[in-house]
């Protein structure tokens, strides 16, 4: 009787059967783990520029403010100087005060969302900023903020949100959309 050394036809066709079965379920959860990886790294980004507007508020005596732009994406940490009424006053970014304070100029540079992450809700008390109308958040020397939540999401629909207390000025990051929006009015809301 003589041995029989390898395989098949019929088993291997049976490996790639299996095979092929077992890449149909997983690579398709592999796509929407790097999605949802680009949008939690997208929340994660704008939640800590959020969270240096409130520390630079502390740290300068001053209001802060994160400008928001949610038709194309983007959004910029801006510093505002306030005259005794609480009203905003132009002026020039004293590069002196910058190094005052831990910051340069790539920290006031206008960022962008990923491209397959957008917003989908920007709701803020604050008022629109003086140029060009468009949102933005507030945070105040005190540590407070103007309440706001911010909705972002992907292009498979996953959604995560960022919430700014107003007492407190703190920024968390939740998964979803806000079940219950902040006390404040909404500016924006945007197409899905």
């Amino acid at each position: 009787m003589r041995r029989r050394l390898g395989f098949t036809f019929m088993e291997l066709m049976l490996v790639v059967v299996i095979l092929a079965a077992l890449a149909a379920f997983t690579f398709p959860r592999l796509g929407g783990t790097y999605h949802r990886a680009r949008l939690q790294q997208a929340a994660r980004e704008l939640a800590a520029t959020l969270r240096q507007a409130r520390y630079v508020a502390v740290i300068r005596g001053d209001a802060s403010e994160v400008r928001l732009d949610p038709s194309g994406g983007r959004y910029q940490l801006g510093l505002i100087n306030l005259d005794a009424e609480g009203e905003p006053v132009e002026e020039e970014e004293d590069p002196a005060e910058l190094d005052r304070i831990g910051l340069t100029a790539e920290d006031l540079r206008i960022r962008s969302l990923p491209e397959d992450v957008y917003f989908i809700l920007v709701d803020s008390a604050a008022p629109p900023s003086e140029s060009g109308g468009r949102p933005r958040v507030l945070f105040y020397p005190d540590g407070s903020a103007a309440a706001a939540a911010l909705a972002v999401q992907n292009q498979r629909r996953q959604a995560l949100h960022i919430e700014i207390f107003r007492t407190t000025g703190m920024v968390k990051v939740r998964p979803g959309r806000p079940v219950v929006p902040p006390e404040a009015r909404p500016l924006f809301y945007l197409p899905e």
